[in-house]
């Protein structure tokens, strides 16, 4: 988002309305603001009349926005009892703030701010009395201009008759107290009776720029002529995304009000040049919404996906392109539909096989000048198409670890074992005890003449984090942050393997979880009653994992819950080490960090376990987006939720619009700029999940239909039916909305 350019010049403002709560002022109609100190000496002109009209006049000729007064008094028998800051205020319609430093004859004496923008706040502090010298003060006011820029004014006046080393002082407190303020801009303005060459100037100077063009002396020709009152302006955020500097300062020509001329500041506040924010792109394989911050489960362990959620926004109703490894990841790199590209399902050729020219995600990324890095699974060709699609990568074997696809191979003598319910395959480790797999001793429902490994397994290993791929690639990814990019703006992708089966995991992470308390996940023993056949046969086939009538007879659906929790836990234990690492880095402030996992996965919901269909439990994804902290004004307050149904196909435009990176001309999906600016706006949208050609799956806002290819259907109400029980498309009240989704439905799909 473009920051408003602040052109701050002079003699452009119009006089501010009488009304002090409804300025007039806005980024179109007033762009240009000007800034006026001025020691208005009680009002008390150089001829010795007290006339408060005459320094209204004065301030109302400069047309200045923020005006710093010294010297003001509030109800003191001097000068009349009069509240001069109020009486200023209202005759020149602006807002005030005063801080009064010394009681006097009845009254207050101190400083005072006008201003024509609105004051947020304001708070007086008193300065330094090291020799008994008058209390002075500097008032601290905090104010809004426009486009929503915060400036901070300090209205201030040193002591004159003690001892210097009270003016030194005072210079000292204000270095100490204000140089450390997250408000982007700060600006000292005043009488500190000292001259440019003194030591409470050159105190100063050490955090206070000393503009040009206030040489002139503001003290009139008739008293000692000397150059005592000052406007400092500084940039004091590191974090802002403007720059400031002066155009103009200039000593007003007006000696008899005030035994002070005036001191006017021309600013000007222009855009810093932009710089894209790096990626870190987060892929997590096969997790559903067991995570805390999702509450998929009661007994979910994740603080640090949950801490990551907490930092942006949270797409509570993110789905996939496709419930499968290889076409969600294929759509979702690509920025395209199945239809496109191709890639239908785990069976189909890959993505750069198919298109091996593609434009995908880091490919767009290192076109546009980025360093492009990818560590574990990103695509379904693991380390292979890791290799083609970044500059640098690193592919250790995350699926079998701690073990080698070629280590839990069986041998022809075990081979006969693997379908029956004595499975057994012996891996020997030196100096450890050998290991027989599957570790829970479960016939294999897919391959059982296969001598691959079982991959419908799971249990606890006693081996170290390391030897796992998913704490390797960690590892290289800190390690890579910590070498840094050259000046280049880097995207990063970091693929995590588990909870994808065989759910091992190091034994420390299933301790959170014993198996004596493990709950199961809500299911309904008639749940596939009222289901087509082909509903029931894509809910019992075993084609992604194992059958749930296997686990159920094994006694094995606690010990999987169990886990799947563990190998989530282990997970996002890693991406804390990752997310520490990248805040601690110096590229954290400037990282935008997006989280996704490819699908969700069954646990034996409708007696299903894998992926690859059409339900909530398939199809439904985290999906966190944590814009960069540098620039997080632009977008939501952190930790909210958007309720609207998204796609994983939505992150490629996102992306690219986010970093200004140029991409292919036709994305299926849409970007979701909007949403992480309000998240809380209604779309209206339905997204499309594919699962093999003729299967589609629609989720909108509160509704899932589901049609088959042989024309068979689904309908769910969210509101009342969250876990998909009660199919509705057979209830005559629900025609009208079926037509509806029939049509969604048979649309080109995802308009690609």
């Amino acid at each position: 988002m473009n920051l408003w350019l602040c052109f701050i010049l002079l003699n452009t403002s119009p006089v501010h309305s009488q009304d002090p709560q409804t300025p007039s002022t806005s980024p179109e109609s007033q762009p240009h603001i000007t800034l006026l100190s001025y020691n208005i000496h009680h009002a008390e002109g150089v001829d010795g009349r007290l006339d408060l009209d005459r320094i209204a006049a004065v301030i109302r000729a400069s047309q200045a926005d923020l005006i710093a007064l010294q010297e003001v008094d509030q109800g003191v028998t001097r000068s009349n009892n009069i509240d001069q800051p109020q009486q200023l205020a209202d005759r020149l319609g602006m807002h005030m703030a005063f801080g009064g430093n010394i009681d006097l004859q009845g009254g207050k004496y101190g400083n005072a701010v006008l201003s024509r923008h609105p004051i947020t706040a304001s708070e007086n502090h008193l300065l330094p009395n090291v020799n008994g010298g008058e209390q002075r003060g500097v008032l601290e006011v905090d104010i809004a201009l426009p486009s929503g820029v915060a400036f901070k004014l300090l209205a201030t006046h040193f002591d004159h008759r003690s001892d210097p080393a009270q003016r030194l002082a005072s210079a000292q407190f204000i270095n100490d107290q204000f140089t450390n303020t997250t408000t982007q801009f700060v600006c000292l303005a005043g009488d500190l009776n000292a001259t440019p060459d003194s030591t409470v100037l050159t105190e100063l100077s050490q955090h206070w720029p000393i503009p040009n063009g206030q040489s002139k002396p503001t003290i009139p020709p008739a008293r000692p002529q000397r150059k005592i009152d000052f406007i400092l302006p500084r940039q004091s955020s590191n974090e802002a995304t403007a720059e400031l500097s002066e155009v103009e300062s200039r000593v007003l020509d007006e000696a008899i009000a005030s035994d002070h001329r005036p001191l006017l500041s021309v600013l000007k506040l222009t855009n810093k040049p932009s710089v894209r924010p790096n990626v870190l792109f987060i892929a997590i394989d096969d997790l559903n919404d067991w995570l805390g911050c999702l509450g998929g489960h009661p007994q979910a362990l994740t603080p640090n996906i949950d801490a990551l959620a907490s930092r942006g926004v949270l797409f509570n109703n993110a789905h996939c392109a496709s419930p499968a490894c290889n076409p969600s990841r294929a759509a979702i790199f690509s920025g395209r539909t199945a239809q496109h590209t191709g890639v239908w399902s785990n069976d189909s050729p890959q993505l750069l096989k198919l298109h091996p020219d593609i434009l995908a995600i880091p490919r767009a990324f290192q076109r546009a000048g980025y360093a492009t890095l990818g560590t574990g699974k990103m695509l379904h060709g693991g380390g292979s198409d890791n290799v083609k699609l970044f500059e640098q990568s690193f592919n250790p074997d995350q699926r079998w670890s701690p073990f080698s696809s070629k280590q839990v191979r069986y041998t022809p003598q075990e081979l006969p074992s693997k379908g029956t319910d004595d499975p057994r395959h012996v891996i020997e480790r030196k100096g450890a005890e050998s290991i027989v797999l599957p570790l829970n001793r479960m016939p294999s429902d897919r391959k059982a003449e296969g001598d691959d490994g079982e991959s419908f397994d799971w249990g606890p290993l006693d081996v170290p984090d390391s030897e796992m791929g998913d704490t390797q690639i960690t590892d290289w990814a800190i390690d890579r942050l910590g070498a840094g990019f050259e000046e280049k703006q880097f995207f990063m992708g970091v693929g995590y393997y588990r909870p994808h089966i065989p759910l091992w995991a190091p034994s420390r992470y299933f301790e959170p979880f014993p198996l004596d308390k493990i709950q199961l996940p809500p299911y309904s023993q008639d749940d596939l009653n009222d289901l087509s056949a082909t509903g029931q046969r894509w809910a019992l086939e075993a084609v992604t994992a194992g059958s749930h009538a296997t686990v159920v007879k094994h006694d094995q659906w606690r010990a999987a819950v169990q886990a799947y929790l563990a190998c989530t836990h282990y997970v996002d234990h890693e991406i804390g080490r990752l997310i520490a690492a990248l805040d601690a880095s110096e590229q954290g402030r400037n990282t935008l960090i997006v989280l996704w996992t490819d699908h969700g996965w069954h646990l034996g919901e409708k007696q299903h376990w894998g992926k690859w269909t059409g339900w909530e439990r398939s199809t439904r994804v985290p999906l966190i987006i944590v814009p960069p902290r540098s620039s997080t004004a632009q977008f939501a307050a952190a930790g909210v939720r958007c309720q609207q149904a998204v796609s994983l196909l939505d992150l490629y435009p996102t992306l690219l619009e986010m970093c200004s990176v140029p991409g292919p001309e036709k994305l299926a999906g849409e970007s979701l700029v909007s949403l992480l600016k309000n998240p809380e706006q209604t779309t209206g949208r339905h997204v499309l999940t594919a699962f093999d050609q003729g299967n589609i799956s629609v989720r909108g806002e509160r509704y899932r239909y589901i049609r088959y290819a042989d024309g068979s259907e689904e309908l769910y109400d969210h509101a009342n039916d969250a876990h998909e029980w009660h199919n509705l498309a057979q209830q005559p009240a629900h025609v009208v909305l079926l037509n509806t989704m029939r049509e969604l439905s048979t649309a080109d799909f995802q308009a690609d």
